[in-house]
């Protein structure tokens, strides 16, 4: 896109971050079509904070945004939150954020829209989302006759059918760019480890998902998202001992980790999985 003139517009979608490849990729389209909508407005996509994906190029953060934004002669900029709801500590950070971006370009006016939640007209679009819905065919195996093939009763194969077609449905279905030929392996990026996050239901009820989220951008931050330190990781289901929830796994040294929650994962990052040790009181060995 050519440079534009002083004074013309420009809009930052932004986002708090995306693990997910494809939310990452409607995110983008989204942005995009907006940007071709919108006669005479730049419009960018950004995060808050962005994740770092083994062999690709971090994605633009705010600030970047308005710096490029800037740079090409925008001086009325809305940032829009593309989200339903704010949350911590996003909803707290965004505002002194956007002030010291608004020192640092004092050319430039910034302005914040109100996040999807707060809006009236969303009301709108749930109704014809649940119009849809109606018209879906419900989970569950009871269900067998609506899967693709048509066979109830199919046992594995039915589930694997209902479970895809409503990760389908709610826009989780992985990308797939290519396919193996015949007696071909596929090939994993080179990783130090291997750690599994345990999703069980009572890891779960302990803070899991929280850990989880968290780790994931500690990792990209500490550079091990990639390079020869990249750390993969998965989540798992139940990994026991549920008393010591939520736990983790690394391989290949089998070594578990307990009571592994947000507030003792900054730790654990920095004393196993960047400087090699170990947390006393939380780590343990089967057989042990």
């Amino acid at each position: 896109m050519t440079q534009l003139t002083a004074l013309a517009r420009g809009v930052v979608l932004l986002r708090p971050r995306d693990g997910l490849v494809t939310a990452r990729k409607r995110f983008f389209e989204a942005a995009a079509r907006l940007d071709a909508a919108l006669a005479g407005v730049r419009v960018l996509a950004a995060y808050v904070s962005p994740v770092a994906r083994p062999g690709a190029a971090r994605d633009r953060t705010l600030g970047e945004a308005i710096e490029q934004l800037a740079a090409e002669g925008v001086r009325e900029i809305a940032v829009v939150p593309y989200l339903v709801e704010w949350e911590h500590p996003d909803a707290y950070d965004v505002p002194d954020l956007l002030w010291d971006l608004a020192e640092a370009h004092p050319e430039v006016r910034i302005r914040m829209a109100s996040p999807l939640g707060l809006a009236e007209d969303l009301d709108g679009v749930t109704t014809a989302r649940l119009e849809a819905a109606w018209s879906l065919p419900p989970v569950g195996p009871a269900q067998g006759a609506w899967v693709s093939g048509g066979a109830a009763g199919g046992g594995g194969t039915e589930r694997h059918a209902s479970v895809r077609q409503v990760a389908e449905i709610a826009g989780q279905t992985p990308i797939t760019t290519a396919t193996l030929k015949e007696g071909e392996l596929p090939r994993l990026p080179a990783y130090a480890r291997h750690l599994f996050v345990c999703f069980g239901r009572r890891c779960m009820e302990e803070g899991s998902p929280e850990a989880h989220h968290l780790l994931v951008d500690l990792l990209a931050e500490r550079g091990l998202a990639s390079g020869p330190g990249y750390v993969k990781v998965s989540r798992s289901k139940c990994l026991s001992p549920c008393q010591a929830a939520p736990v983790a796994v690394t391989y290949p040294d089998g070594t578990y980790y307990c009571r592994l929650t947000a507030e003792t994962i900054p730790t654990f990052v920095d004393e196993v999985l960047v400087n090699g040790g170990t947390v006393p009181g939380k780590t343990f060995r089967p057989g042990d």
